[in-house]
C-alpha cells in the first residue's frame, strides 16, 4: 500500500502544479505567494516520503547513512509544511499587520528550525519488515516529528475557532477541512507506522485549497475574462499590507437613461467596450461593479498615455459600423493617495463615481488628497447629524421678518442648526445638502417642525404680535407621500393652530415632485396652513411656478435683492415681476436687506415683509423670544 499511496500523492500534486501555474494569475496576491510555498513544500514532502520508501527498500544497496539523510530530510519537510500551513492561516486571520502576528512568525520559525535541528541529531529506527508493504521509521526523532506537526495542527484549529469571526467563512471551512483530514492522517500513523499516509493526506489537503480558494479562475468574471470584486479587494489588500501604492483609471460607463438598458448601449455593445479594456497593454482590468472598472496600469507605463488611448477609442465609437457613442467618467488614482484601508479606499472610489454619476460626455478627474479631504469632511458631518439626531441637540433659530404693513415683527423664520463639539455653529450649507443627499433630512425636518410647533405652544402671550413660523421644506420632504400626514399629527400633538404655520417650498422641489408636492399641499391647506416660494430668482421658469403653485407668498432670493440695488436690467425684471405677483393677489418678502437704504427703498416699494440683518441674525429660541419683547411696537 505504502509506494502506492505514494504515487497517488505525487499525481494529484502534479495536477496541481499543472493547473495552478498554468493558469496563475498575472496578479501575485499575498495569499498566492503563501499557498504557492506550501504546495511547492508539500510537493517536496510527498517525493521525500516516496524517495524514502524506495531508500528503505534498497537499504542493501544503499548505505545506511544516506537512507537515513532522506528519511530526516523527508520528517523536517513535514514540519516546514506544517509551518508554512499555519502561516497561510495567520495570514488571512491577521492580514499581515502588527506586532503580534509578527512575534508569532518569530516564535513559530524559531520553534521549527530548532525542531529540524533536532530531527537530524536525534536517532530514527527503519524496518523493512515486509518491502513495499510494511516500510516504516520510527524512534525519537519520528516521535518529535509528529509532536510538533500535532502542535501546530492544533494551534490552527485553536487560531481558526478564536478568530472564526475575522476569517472568510469559506477559506475558515476549507483549512478547517484540511485540517482535520491531516490531523486524522498523522493520528491513524503515529499508531499504525506502516499505513504512509500522511504525504497523501497533505496532497489531497492541498486539492481541497485549491479548488475552494486559490484557482484563479475564482478570481475572473467568466463572462468578460476580467478580474472580479473579490480579486481587486484581494489585490488592494496586499497594496495596504505592504505599504504600497498603484497607479489607477477608475471608468464608470454612463448609460444614456440613467443606468438602464436600451437600444443606444446594447450588452453586445458593453463586451466590446470591456474586451477593448482587457486588451489593452500596460493594464489589468478589474470589474468592480456593473459598468465600472478598475484599470491597474502596469510599471514603466504612463497613466496619461493609457487615459489617452481610452479617450481615442471611445469618441470613435461602437458598433458595426462605429455608431454608437459610450460616455464615461473617467477618474485618475495617484500613487500618493491618502487612504488608509481597504475599505476606506473602497469607499472613496464610491464616492467618486457618486459625484460623477449625472455627468454625460468625456470627463476626468483627479482621486487624490482633495477628493479625500471632501469626503472626511462630508463623512464627518455625516456623523455630526447623527449624534444631532440621537441626542436631540439640532436646535431651531428664528430670524425675524418685518410687516411694514403692520410696523412690527409678525413673523419669523425657523432654521435648523447644529453645534460643532467646541459649540461653534455648523454653516446650514454644510449639512443640509449632506442631509438631503443621505436621506436625514427628513428626520431633521420632523425635528425642527416639531421644535416649532412645541414653541409656539408653550409660548403664547410672550411672542408679541407673532402671527406665523417659516419652516422650510427641503426637496427630499418634498417628495415624501407621507408628510401632510405627519405634520398634521405634529400640529395636532401640540395643538397649534394650523394658521401659524407657513411651509416654504422651493422651486427646485416643486419641478422635481410637483404631483407628490400638490397632494401635499392641498391637505395640509384643507387643514390651514399656507405655502411660501421660497428663493424666488434662483430657479427655472420663476413667473410659471407662482402661477402653477398655491402659494400666498413669494420671497425673493437675496441675491436677486442685492441685484435690484446694482443693475438696472435686473431691476426692471424685478418691478415687472413684482407688479404680476401683485396682480395675483401675493404678498412679498425681500430677504438679504443688510442696509437702512435698502430697506427704506424696499417699503416704499410696497413689499409687504422684509428679512434680512439688518433687523437681525438668526437668533436661538431664547434670544429671539428676548428680541420680540423689545421690539413689541414699530421699528
Amino acid at each position: 500500500m505504502n509506494i502506492q499511496t505514494q504515487c497517488c500523492g505525487m499525481t494529484l500534486m502534479a495536477i496541481l502544479f499543472y493547473y495552478y501555474f498554468r493558469q496563475r494569475s498575472i496578479i501575485v496576491l499575498r495569499n498566492n505567494r503563501f499557498f504557492t510555498r506550501t504546495l511547492a513544500l508539500t510537493f517536496v514532502s510527498v517525493f521525500l516520503d516516496t524517495l524514502s520508501i524506495v531508500a528503505i527498500s534498497g537499504l542493501g544497496v544503499i548505505p545506511e547513512f544516506w537512507v537515513i539523510v532522506v528519511c530526516k530530510l523527508y520528517l523536517c519537510s513535514l514540519v516546514l509544511t506544517s509551518l508554512l500551513s499555519f502561516f497561510y492561516l495567520l495570514d488571512d486571520v491577521y492580514n499581515s499587520e502588527g506586532k503580534h502576528v509578527h512575534r508569532l512568525y518569530r516564535i513559530y520559525t524559531s520553534g521549527s528550525v530548532l525542531c529540524c535541528l533536532s530531527i537530524l541529531f536525534l536517532p530514527i529506527n527503519i524496518h523493512d519488515e515486509n518491502i513495499l508493504t510494511n516500510i516504516y521509521t520510527d524512534g525519537p526523532s519520528v516521535v518529535l516529528t509528529y509532536l510538533f506537526s500535532l502542535l501546530m495542527i492544533s494551534s490552527s484549529f485553536f487560531m481558526i475557532f478564536r478568530k472564526k469571526e475575522q476569517m472568510n467563512e469559506t477559506r475558515r471551512e476549507a483549512i478547517l477541512f484540511w485540517m482535520i483530514l491531516w490531523g486524522i492522517a498523522a493520528i491513524i500513523q503515529y499508531f499504525t507506522p506502516h499505513l504512509l499516509i500522511v504525504g497523501f493526506a497533505a496532497s489531497l489537503g492541498m486539492m481541497i485549497l485549491f479548488l475552494k480558494l486559490e484557482n484563479p479562475d475564482t478570481y475572473l468574471n467568466q463572462s468578460t475574462g476580467v478580474y472580479n470584486p473579490y480579486a481587486f479587494r484581494l489585490y488592494l489588500k496586499d497594496l495596504f499590507e505592504n505599504h504600497e501604492r498603484a497607479n489607477m483609471l477608475d471608468i464608470n460607463i454612463l448609460r444614456p437613461t440613467g443606468g438602464t438598458y436600451n437600444k443606444e448601449i446594447s450588452p453586445k455593445i458593453i463586451r466590446e467596450v470591456v474586451l477593448f479594456l482587457n486588451n489593452m497593454d500596460g493594464v489589468v482590468v478589474f470589474e468592480v461593479a456593473e459598468d465600472e472598472y478598475i484599470l491597474l496600469i502596469k510599471k514603466h507605463y504612463k497613466t496619461e498615455d493609457i487615459m489617452e488611448q481610452v479617450r481615442d477609442r471611445f469618441e470613435r465609437g461602437w458598433g458595426t459600423p462605429a455608431t454608437t457613442h459610450v460616455n464615461i467618467h473617467c477618474s485618475s488614482v495617484s500613487d500618493t493617495c491618502p487612504t488608509e484601508n481597504v475599505d476606506e479606499f473602497l469607499a472613496l472610489l464610491r464616492y467618486n463615481r457618486k459625484k460623477s454619476k449625472d455627468y454625460t460626455g468625456w470627463d476626468i478627474t483627479q482621486i487624490d488628497e482633495g477628493l479625500y479631504a471632501q469626503m472626511r469632511h462630508e463623512l464627518d458631518t455625516e456623523q455630526l447629524i447623527i449624534h444631532a439626531i440621537e441626542r436631540n441637540k439640532i436646535e431651531v433659530f428664528y430670524q425675524p421678518i418685518y410687516s411694514t404693513r403692520e410696523g412690527c415683527f409678525s413673523s419669523a423664520e425657523a432654521l435648523a442648526r447644529i453645534r460643532n463639539e467646541d459649540g461653534s455653529i455648523v454653516p446650514p450649507g454644510v449639512f443640509i445638502p449632506i442631509a438631503e443627499e443621505n436621506g436625514m433630512i427628513l428626520r431633521v425636518g420632523e425635528i425642527v417642525f416639531e421644535k416649532v410647533c412645541a414653541f409656539l405652544q408653550t409660548n403664547q402671550g410672550h411672542t408679541g404680535n407673532l402671527k406665523r413660523i417659516e419652516v422650510n421644506l427641503s426637496v427630499v420632504q418634498c417628495a415624501y407621500e407621507h408628510l401632510a400626514d405627519d405634520y398634521i399629527a405634529i400640529m395636532q400633538e401640540y395643538q397649534v393652530d394650523p394658521t401659524m404655520i407657513n411651509l416654504e417650498i422651493t422651486e427646485s422641489a416643486s419641478f422635481k415632485t410637483k404631483e407628490i408636492l400638490l397632494e401635499n399641499m392641498h391637505k395640509l391647506m384643507d387643514y390651514g396652513v399656507r405655502f411660501s416660494l421660497d428663493d424666488f430668482g434662483t430657479g427655472r421658469s420663476n413667473l410659471n411656478y407662482i402661477i402653477d403653485m398655491p402659494v400666498d407668498i413669494v420671497k425673493f432670493d437675496r441675491e436677486l435683492t442685492v441685484a435690484y440695488f446694482e443693475d438696472t436690467k435686473t431691476k426692471c425684471v424685478i418691478d415687472a415681476a413684482m407688479q404680476m405677483i401683485r396682480a395675483l393677489q401675493l404678498s412679498i418678502v425681500s430677504e438679504g436687506i443688510e442696509e437702512k437704504e435698502q430697506f427704506e427703498i424696499m417699503q416704499s416699494l410696497g413689499i409687504e415683509y422684509i428679512q434680512g440683518f439688518y433687523f437681525s441674525k438668526p437668533l436661538p429660541q431664547k434670544e429671539y423670544i428676548h428680541f420680540l419683547q423689545n421690539h413689541y411696537t414699530n421699528v
